[in-house]
């Protein structure tokens, strides 16, 4: 993480965050993060994952793509781990006013938390590569009919830096 951003995180930030989605600050705890910062938390009554990032590594329009994108993938039956919305009804929140005088703003968006565990060499075989041919299939017929609501909301083609 950039230490610029670091430097601007403070309590206040993730008080903000969780006053937006309605989070108990008892129901939260950290985890490893590289480019953001990460919680778990309990969200009504569902584990959840809290992403608290900064607009100088992904701008508020990029993030909404995301969650547009993600919500389109779960309107075309994937099984994904939606955006849960705010208080306000909104997937994304921008933070400490939407911006500082040092540049920039922190935005928080909360998640599903995937249910599973991680894959052990006993389950990495053909059946579980099959299935996420299946899925990156499906993923790329769903992208064939996805039309974004905004046109700010542009995601990077694959051959573009972020």
């Amino acid at each position: 993480m950039e230490p610029k951003v670091k430097a601007q995180f403070s309590p206040a930030i993730l008080e903000e965050a969780l006053t937006r989605y309605g989070i108990d600050a008892s129901d939260v705890w950290p985890l490893d993060a590289f480019e953001s910062f990460i919680y778990k938390c309990r969200h009504q009554g569902r584990s959840r994952i809290l992403r608290i990032s900064h607009s100088l590594r992904r701008p508020l329009e990029q993030i909404s793509a995301e969650i547009e994108w993600i919500n389109h993938l779960a309107a075309g039956g994937l099984t994904v781990c939606q955006s849960v919305p705010s208080r306000g009804g909104g997937f994304v929140e921008p933070l400490g006013g939407g911006s500082d005088p040092a540049g920039g703003f922190f935005i928080a968006s909360v998640f599903e938390q995937a249910p599973g565990q991680h894959v052990d060499r006993e389950v990495w075989k053909p059946p579980l590569f099959e299935s996420m041919g299946r899925l990156m299939g499906r993923m790329h017929e769903l992208a064939k009919g996805y039309l974004s609501s905004n046109p700010a909301y542009r995601r990077p083609h694959w051959h573009e830096d972020i």
